[in-house]
């Protein structure tokens, strides 16, 4: 055997050879970093787009087709709504997350293979230590290609049980997010509520205007020329002037509120902007709404069903086992592992064999740091407690001011129809007495402004008892529809919502009106049905 010393030079590849490659990718990637520019959308892509988000917003919802009621006003809203739409979307993320964080409680099952090729033999050789001679003649091991799979299975036990609480805790998170949709729907309905109350008051009294103005502007004109001919005293006529102006002003900002109405209770049905439809205008209200159900069992059901005391329920769920996987991560993990290689090899005496074994790990600092990270969720926990009483008084608060706020609205609604009375009799009486001269026109307009304005002040008085009345719905926690319905179609919904409001507006919805624990109300409502 031919003896080499022990610093003899061992023969490598150049450091040019060995570069080439590193310098030819790294070009490459140069290059193709360079060659990637900003690209603005084109016009046409423009005008493309801005086709297709009016048709979706066009075709999405079902047309308006009659007039529109309470009861499908509220449909539209609880389908069509966006705001209502993106909670939806919110509690579907919540669902996925579950279906995710259940497959972390199984093992862990990976897959492994990958071929390997050279372009020379693996050669090798060894030196002696104590002498530095050469100890064996270079010998090679592995084929130039060869190719290795494996399926290798592990399975933690601490691992497992943290996955098994945070899978609890997105579970709880699931239903939280659905409450969070019922309180949304809940706020939706009560706007759509005032809002369609106030749209009716202002179908019914918006056409009336223009007469009145036009007759006011005439009057001014007659005042200013009984001024110019010195019919009147002076002070009087600009007295006369000055309450014309002021009634004009003030009808002028009545139509500008009206014209509000309609638009703001369009956008709160999801119905495109421009959307011309009608309102079915009830009668005038004989029946006010009364409550049959007493304050205490009021309360008793808003603690039942409010939908963020539900959340904080969750919550309370959520931060308990946030303790547990704290305790849990104070103890060792014990890893089982096993699994299949083969190793296409052919120097291999064995290409095929089986393995396993297990593994006990420790982690020292989490003994230290355990004490601190129990404290910290303890204290969460505790934290969701209070916040819960807090939530709590402020629900039993808001329903006992929905209530008074009902009653102080019936009470303003009689005072304004009183009122209303009063007006149009007066007004029934300057209409008779009238003389053709311009004081005449001046008192009539007069009179026709504060009648109309009273009607106003009564319609909105109206509005302002339903608006209390869903208050108080919402307070207490009802749902606008019962706890399933058999199909999302409009008309499905109109008359779940009906009867709902039915049985509500007869003033008897205590414990009966509870919501279910079990399924939250429209688990999925389709784009359109």
């Amino acid at each position: 055997m031919t003896s080499l010393p022990y610093s003899a030079p061992v023969r490598r590849p150049s450091l040019r050879t060995a570069a080439t490659p590193l310098v030819a990718g790294a070009l490459v990637a140069l290059l193709a970093g360079c060659s990637v520019t900003p690209r603005p959308l084109t016009t046409d892509e423009n005008q493309t787009r801005a086709a297709d988000t009016m048709k979706l917003v066009r075709d999405r919802i079902d047309p308006v087709t009659t007039t529109v009621s309470l009861d499908e006003a509220i449909a539209r809203a609880i389908k069509y709504n966006l705001d209502h739409r993106l909670a939806l979307m919110d509690q579907a993320i919540a669902n996925r997350q579950i279906d995710v964080s259940r497959w972390d409680l199984l093992p862990k099952l990976v897959v492994d293979g990958g071929l390997t090729a050279r372009s020379n033999e693996l050669a090798s050789s060894s030196y002696s230590i104590l002498t530095g001679r050469q100890s064996l003649e270079p010998s090679i091991s592995t084929d130039r290609r060869s190719g290795t799979a494996d399926l290798q299975l592990s399975w933690s036990v601490l691992d497992f049980g943290i996955s098994y609480y945070q899978a609890r805790q997105n579970g709880d998170r699931a239903l939280a997010t659905a409450e969070k949709r019922r309180s949304a729907v809940n706020s939706i309905v009560q706007q759509v509520r005032a809002a369609y109350w106030q749209a009716v008051a202002a179908e019914k009294i918006g056409d009336r205007i223009n007469p009145i103005l036009a007759d006011a502007r005439q009057a001014l004109e007659d005042t200013r020329q009984v001024e110019k001919q010195r019919l009147k005293p002076l002070l009087d006529v600009l007295r006369d002037e000055k309450t014309t102006i002021d009634i004009i002003r003030q009808l002028e900002n009545l139509q500008a509120d009206l014209a509000l109405a309609k638009t703001q209770l369009a956008a709160l049905m999801g119905l495109p902007p421009g959307t011309p439809y009608q309102l079915v205008l009830p009668e005038n209200p004989t029946a006010l709404p009364e409550m049959k159900t007493a304050i205490a069992e009021l309360e008793h059901t808003a603690l039942i069903n409010r939908p963020e005391l539900r959340e904080q329920a969750y919550n309370r769920r959520i931060a308990t086992d946030e303790v547990h996987k704290a305790f849990l991560k104070l103890f060792p993990n014990l890893s089982i592992q096993g699994g299949l290689d083969y190793d296409s090899n052919s120097f291999l005496v064995n290409q095929r064999w089986a393995e396993g074994g297990l593994r006990l790990s420790w982690g020292l600092l989490n003994l230290l740091s355990g004490n601190d990270f129990m404290g910290l969720a303890e204290t969460q926990r505790d934290q969701a407690e209070v916040r819960n009483l807090a939530l709590s008084m402020a629900v039993l608060t808001q329903v006992n001011v929905a209530w008074q706020q009902l009653g102080r609205a019936r009470t303003q609604y009689l005072e304004a129809s009183e009122l209303d009375g009063i007006e149009g009799r007066i007004y029934d009486q300057i209409l008779a007495q009238q003389e053709n001269s311009a004081a005449g026109k001046v008192d009539r307009v007069r009179a026709s402004a504060s009648r109309i304005v009273a009607e106003l002040t009564r319609a909105r008085a109206y509005a302002d008892m339903q608006n209390a009345l869903a208050s108080l719905y919402v307070s207490v926690g009802i749902d606008p529809l019962p706890q399933s319905v058999p199909d999302y179609s409009l008309k499905t919904l109109t008359a779940a919502v009906s009867t709902v409001n039915r049985r509500i507006e007869s003033g008897m919805f205590g414990a009966e009106a509870s919501v279910s624990a079990q399924t939250p109300m429209l688990d999925e409502i389709p784009a359109k049905q």
